[in-house]
């Protein structure tokens, strides 16, 4: 029995060293195993350098998004002279503006607003003393013509006749059904054209639809100066210029150009002098009108006489009236 146990115990002794043997060859805590190559294991700090280093990660991103960003709005913010040099071209043509230093010896341009006659440029050049008489002649004759109809504006007169003369003098020839309808119209003729002079010659009886009317017949002179002062240079055209000219203003101002007589043409002191009589035909307004437009014109015309008379020889109407020009077309050198 002793011998039997004795092995026994041997052979297990014997089994326990092969064990610790075995379990000491293979051993994992062992420092030969630990440096040599084996799977990566994520340790607590492992762990910790990935999280820095991604968080550095995004916020260079997000670092340089901002960056973007800024450099954007700076780069298309309107720069403070662009805004400036815009509310310059808003500003509105003519409105002062405050000089900078550098501009306080710089003059601002100088601006003007003229009104000019239709379908004519007028250069402002001198007149020499012959042309500005030409121009006068036209000016105060058309004037003195038109001032003397507006006289007859909502009268129960109707004018027969008003004419203008070279050496300034004018005629108003017109009937009324009582005196004091003629005392009206006498009063407006006088304070529309502030004559130098003015006569009323007695009346004569009309008679007219059935009723015996005033015929009366009043004559002046105007002043050289009521038509105002003359401006511009004077047109020196051809005479075929002027009169397609002269047909294109009756155009314009609805007026119809029934005739243009010439007569022969004659030297006079270094100049050529046409005679013309040239009729018209048109409505009171645009009478007065196309004779406005040939006074603005400064045309190298001497004006002789000018006629006015109703286009109704029965009732003497006014609404439409037919023109006669008596002048000399002068032909500048």
């Amino acid at each position: 029995m002793v011998d039997i146990n004795l092995i026994g115990d041997e052979e297990r002794r014997e089994e326990r060293q092969r064990e610790e043997s075995f379990a000491k060859t293979v051993s994992l805590d062992t420092r030969e195993l630990q440096s040599e190559d084996r799977p990566f294991t994520f340790d607590k700090r492992t762990v910790r350098e990935v999280n820095d280093s991604s968080r550095k990660l995004v916020y260079g991103v997000l670092l340089g998004i901002i960056l973007l960003g800024i450099g954007a709005i700076l780069y298309f913010m309107p720069r403070k002279n662009s805004a400036t040099q815009a509310q310059r071209t808003q500003t509105q043509i003519g409105e002062p503006q405050t000089a900078t230093p550098a501009e306080e010896n710089v003059s601002p341009p100088e601006t003007a607003t003229t009104t000019e006659p239709e379908t004519v440029n007028r250069p402002t050049t001198t007149m020499t003393p012959f042309e500005q008489s030409l121009v006068e002649s036209t000016n105060l004759g058309a004037w003195t013509v038109a001032a003397a109809a507006r006289a007859f504006s909502n009268s129960e007169s109707r004018f027969l006749l008003i004419s203008y003369f070279a050496d300034r003098q004018f005629l108003v020839q017109f009937v009324s059904p009582r005196e004091e309808a003629s005392s009206l119209v006498t009063r407006a003729v006088q304070q529309n054209l502030q004559p130098a002079e003015l006569k009323v010659l007695p009346p004569d009886r009309m008679p007219m639809d059935g009723q015996s009317l005033n015929k009366v017949l009043l004559k002046g002179r105007v002043s050289s100066d009521r038509a105002g002062a003359v401006q511009g240079s004077i047109q020196n055209m051809s005479y075929a210029q002027f009169i397609a000219w002269l047909r294109q203003l009756a155009q314009n101002r609805n007026v119809d150009q029934r005739s243009v007589d010439p007569r022969p043409a004659r030297n006079d002191g270094g100049v050529t002098r046409t005679p013309v009589i040239a009729k018209f035909y048109g409505s009171q307004a645009d009478v007065i009108g196309f004779l406005d437009g040939l006074a603005a014109a400064n045309p190298s015309i001497d004006i002789s006489k000018i006629i006015v008379v109703p286009d109704d020889r029965r009732n003497f109407t006014d609404d439409f009236l037919e023109l006669a020009l008596n002048f000399e077309f002068v032909q500048l050198q």
